[in-house]
């Protein structure tokens, strides 16, 4: 493989690991890593602890699972095994003295199945839709140095932050770990082009490879799994299909609106909590370009602090951006004190903000 407790790191250092104990820099034990039951804790008499095991080591990318299947399976699961003999009679122990760990066993009353091997391999990658413009991994970067968040997203329908992380694959055994900014789902890469009512709800999502890897794990998937139940369920109720929700304004926004109803964040706002009273305006606002100035360059918004002219322009100009249909501009807003004053302004100012929770007609 080779089999080791070290990874290479992706700026050409080592990240070193022991069994039971911290790392010589500081890293946590490889046991714990994947514990999911301590032995004082156990309910499941006499096992002791209990930890999964997902580790370089065992990260098979010798044949394709959807090209191979029969030859991917067995090969992986001889590829585990290994991993565990080597386990059990070749690691290093924790202090320099002795190698193995013979005590390590599978647990078929874990599993629940005959040899103790999980149920089915985990699959790190997945299918992914094949759409016009995918996300790419520039869109999880922010639109210029120095700002907090990815490229504003327009048709968010939730957010999500990972690193973009790439393990050995098929066909390419490198790895790639490139850092990504807070980011936003699009509700574009969520649609398939045909059957037209066919939704992704994971990591299989309209993404390039790179930019796959950062909504891979746990917080990113179920961000997208809410969110295309969300857009099913409104399109159920509304008559109507995923991709004249993307294509229709006011659509798009009675569905967003559902969603902050719901506490969804669709924005990074992290000082404006989930409910009254200008959660969810100010995350319309915000997916529509309404931050600016120095609020660009931190996750928090600081809603009771002032705004400069730019900010006060980009609030406007995100408010016609929502609005549905545009209304003209009679006069530009007062000037507000404080960033949640114009928020509010903005919200209770029909002729601006004119979108209620049911889907309009478009001109």
């Amino acid at each position: 493989q080779p089999f080791s407790l070290e990874i290479e790191g992706w700026a050409g250092d080592v990240h070193s690991y022991r069994m039971f104990t911290d790392g010589p820099t500081g890293r946590p034990p490889f046991w714990s890593y994947r514990r999911i039951r301590r032995g004082a804790d156990a309910d499941l008499a006499g096992l002791g602890d209990v930890a999964v095991i997902n580790w370089v080591g065992n990260d098979y990318f010798g044949a394709s699972l959807v090209h191979e299947p029969v030859r991917a399976r067995r090969e992986a699961r001889e590829l585990s095994a290994a991993f565990l003999h080597w386990l059990q009679t070749e690691a290093p122990r924790d202090g320099g003295t002795g190698r193995g760990f013979p005590g390590l066993r599978l647990c078929p009353q874990v599993t629940g199945t005959p040899d103790g091997f999980a149920e089915a391999p985990y699959v790190r990658e997945s299918r992914r839709l094949r759409i016009p413009r995918p996300v790419t991994y520039h869109d999880l970067q922010p639109a210029r140095p120095g700002e907090a968040r990815a490229v504003a997203v327009p048709d968010s329908v939730g957010t999500a932050w990972y690193a973009a992380d790439l393990h050995p694959r098929v066909g390419a055994p490198g790895v790639v770990y490139a850092p990504t900014a807070p980011f936003q789902i699009p509700l574009r890469a969520l649609i398939a082009p045909r059957p037209h009512n066919l939704l992704a709800a994971a990591k299989n999502l309209g993404a390039t490879q790179v930019a796959a890897a950062a909504f891979r794990v746990h917080a990113g998937e179920w961000s997208v799994g809410e969110a295309s139940g969300a857009v099913a369920a409104y399109c159920v109720g509304a008559g109507t299909e995923p991709r004249q929700v993307v294509a229709s304004k006011a659509r798009l926004t009675a569905l967003q609106r559902a969603l902050l109803g719901r506490g969804i964040p669709l924005a990074w706002l992290t000082d404006v909590p989930p409910g009254p009273p200008i959660f969810s305006d100010a995350h319309l606002l915000a997916v529509h370009g309404g931050l600016a100035g120095p609020r660009l360059e931190r996750l928090q918004v600081d809603p009771d602090s002032g705004l400069g002219e730019d900010e006060h322009r980009a609030l406007v100009v995100a408010a016609h951006a929502v609005s549905a249909p545009t209304p003209p501009m009679r006069q530009p807003l007062t000037k507000a004190r404080s960033w949640k004053a114009a928020v509010e302004e903005i919200a209770t100012a029909p002729a601006l903000f004119a979108i209620s929770s049911q889907p309009q007609e478009e001109r």
